[in-house]
């Protein structure tokens, strides 16, 4: 076991690395997603601007307080708020960019929902916009940018 301690802590720190892009890239994708949602539906300045943080930072604080329940084997009881708050989120923040986009196929609903829904998963055993591709209104030739 000696032997692998090396490669243990290198694979270790790959995985932080790696993790922490796939979030950052995450919430980026669903920052500009809920921006542009929150635009379409009257929000304008800062309002605009921080609602997409409102809806993001209970998967933040749910996912923390799970790696503090992981790293600190709490109770499967005592989990249930984190759990609680991560799904209440992950279900707005989902709805949000599933609910601005313009297309009514399965393909374009999947393709929002896919930057909240699929890094929740680290935790639970990844930045270009395009969920704003497919707004309402938006010229479809050239790439929104946030």
């Amino acid at each position: 076991m000696t032997g692998l301690r090396i490669p243990r802590r290198i694979a270790l720190i790959a995985i932080a690395v790696l993790v922490g892009a796939a979030s950052a890239a995450s919430f980026a994708e669903s920052y500009c997603g809920l921006f542009l949602w929150a635009l379409h539906h009257g929000l304008r300045g800062c309002w605009a601007a921080g609602f997409p943080l409102q809806v993001d930072v209970f998967i933040a604080v749910g996912e923390l307080a799970l790696f503090v329940a992981l790293a600190d084997q709490w109770a499967a009881r005592s989990r249930i708020a984190a759990w609680a708050v991560t799904a209440a989120g992950l279900l707005v923040s989902v709805a949000g960019n599933v609910g601005h986009i313009a297309g009514n196929d399965l393909a374009s609903r999947a393709t929002a929902a896919i930057p909240r829904w699929l890094p929740r998963q680290r935790w639970q055993s990844g930045s270009a916009c395009s969920s704003g591709w497919w707004h309402p209104g938006r010229d479809r030739t050239t790439r929104p940018t946030c």
